[in-house]
């Protein structure tokens, strides 16, 4: 109900803060084979439009689309690049 859009309208852009370099703010366009590795895109301007029309019913409804975020990149990204890194802050945070 209104209680959770509330929490959740809080919680995201602190989630979203966690990126401190912008990495997964818009939706990733341009990177080389990117489509051929992640099947669902997801970022936090998704998640926002999301959470504006109430798609998310529960928190673990948003939290799951923060690990998508997470996910995503760690998938993408090579384990010693900054995006890597900053999807693993981002997944850890998501499942605390």
């Amino acid at each position: 109900g209104q209680l959770l859009q509330r929490c959740l309208e809080k919680l995201l852009p602190e989630l979203a803060a966690l990126d401190a370099n912008g990495y997964f703010q818009t939706p990733p366009r341009g990177l080389p084979g990117y489509e051929a590795v992640v099947s669902h895109p997801m970022d936090f301007t998704t998640i926002g439009r999301k959470l504006a029309r109430n798609a998310y019913s529960t928190l673990a409804d948003l939290a799951s689309d923060v690990q998508l975020v997470a996910s995503n990149a760690l998938r993408y990204n090579a384990p010693n690049s900054r995006a890597w890194a900053s999807a693993d802050v981002l997944l850890s945070a998501s499942l605390a």
